[in-house]
């Protein structure tokens, strides 16, 4: 806050930046630079009066980023207040996935938020199997006590605590990639899942590598130059 007030005089640091939220609320591109390579990226909003925009920035894409936020596992939409995020996000990450636009490109999915779903894990039940907020009903990994005294710790030091996050964390990595069984389209690129944090610079320098050399290797796989 001090920083902040200081009017004119404040320049904002990159930690500043990546914690600034703006929602998306047309199509917007940056090229950014990559291990010396230029990536042009295209950001388009999730909210469902928006998608009608996507399908014009489709064509020759090499490769589409699925951000999915998995701390909003016991969040509704703000259109539709009957509707689970998670649910939406996931029924979403399907439809992308039978697009015949993308049969033939790699899906990189960013499992998102990951600090704050380790704060809300220890707080609000992951699975419940009944009722308006049933949610994770299939979940059969160890689940938090929500009430627990003294509470858990979030800090990485807690065995109880890890194995509920391991566990929820894989049980969410397996319902999003399953949802590439029995589609109507059949695709011929791989899904690509990671657990991020978009506010640690550290997370996305390493995760936005990553990505480049996805990029490369789909470019030499489809040029005949590579093969796993």
């Amino acid at each position: 806050v001090k920083r902040i007030s200081k009017g004119e005089a404040y320049v904002p640091t990159n930690d500043d930046i990546l914690r600034s939220r703006v929602q998306t609320t047309e199509v917007t591109s940056m090229t950014f630079k990559i291990k010396k390579t230029d990536v042009d990226m295209y950001d388009v909003g999730g909210q469902r009066s928006f998608r009608h925009k996507w399908m014009h920035h489709f064509n020759n894409v090499t490769a589409v980023i699925f951000v999915a936020g998995i701390s909003e596992y016991n969040q509704n939409l703000v259109e539709d207040s009957g509707m689970n995020r998670q649910d939406e996000s996931i029924q979403l990450f399907r439809k992308q996935l039978e697009s015949p636009h993308f049969k033939n490109i790699p899906i990189i999915l960013f499992l998102n938020k990951k600090d704050l779903f380790r704060e809300k894990l220890a707080k609000y039940a992951f699975k419940i199997v009944s009722g308006p907020e049933a949610r994770n009903v299939t979940y059969e990994g160890p689940e938090c006590i929500t009430d627990k005294d003294p509470p858990y710790s979030t800090l990485g030091d807690d065995e109880e605590f890890e194995a509920c996050y391991d566990g929820a964390c894989t049980y969410l990595q397996e319902i999003y990639c399953d949802q590439q069984r029995d589609l109507d389209v059949a695709r011929t690129a791989e899904i690509y899942c990671h657990l991020t944090n978009s506010t640690s610079s550290e997370n996305i320098r390493f995760i936005m590598t990553s990505c480049t050399d996805i990029l490369l290797k789909h470019a030499l796989s489809v040029n005949g130059f590579y093969r796993d």
